[in-house]
């Protein structure tokens, strides 16, 4: 990995548009969610997913959904939605794995169903930075905020995905372990603390 670089959030700023896929990770067993569904949760009143595909849709031109329950209702929020080829909720990395082949854009743009907060001024910033850095060899950028890394947050390059299988037979399941194998870049984008915030209790209305 790379030192974190700083920036502000210019909605004014060049955008480097690239043909780009999306991915929303909704794969997940919902431990921490009474074992239920968390993309499907309701919050401000749509569920998890409808949010976070709301803010990727403009950036992209094809957006998939990693699922493994309820595979019907994806459908209305994505083009495609995929199941992970691992049983036993192996981890966000086994979504991604299982999507890395349907994406056949250079460029693939990762959110998580469970932080809608993040907006797609955030998501256009990691895109453009990994656009920026081709001429450098940069793999992926992830976002940091609020002192924290926030690994699906993220963009990578297609290429970068061809690692994924080996990675995970080898028993690793860490998204900060396969980035570190990676050219990547942090960056940091100053946002409130309400814009990161994870939905992760079953009453996530409110």
């Amino acid at each position: 990995m790379h030192p974190v670089s700083r920036l502000s959030i210019d909605p004014l700023a060049p955008q480097h548009r690239v043909a780009t896929t999306g991915l929303i990770l909704a794969g997940g067993a919902g431990r921490r969610m009474q074992n239920r569904d968390k993309g499907l949760i309701p919050w401000q009143g749509e569920p998890l997913v409808a949010h976070a595909a709301r803010n990727l849709r403009p950036l992209v031109s094809r957006l998939l959904i990693s699922c493994n329950r309820n595979l019907d209702h994806y459908c209305d929020f994505a083009d495609r939605v995929i199941a992970d080829d691992r049983g036993g909720y192996q981890g966000p990395l086994a979504g991604l794995e299982a999507a890395s082949g349907q994406v056949s854009t250079p460029l693939l743009l990762v959110s998580p169903c469970d932080m809608p907060g993040v907006s797609p001024a955030v998501f256009t910033r990691l895109r453009d930075t990994l656009a920026q850095g081709g001429a450098r060899g940069l793999d992926a950028a992830y976002l940091s905020s609020g002192g924290r890394e926030h690994y699906l947050c993220l963009a990578v390059r297609r290429e970068a995905l061809a690692g994924l299988a080996g990675y995970l037979d080898s028993g690793e399941r860490s998204v900060r372990g396969w980035l570190a194998t990676l050219h990547t870049q942090g960056l940091f984008v100053d946002l409130p603390p309400g814009a990161l915030r994870n939905i992760n209790q079953p009453r996530a209305d409110r």
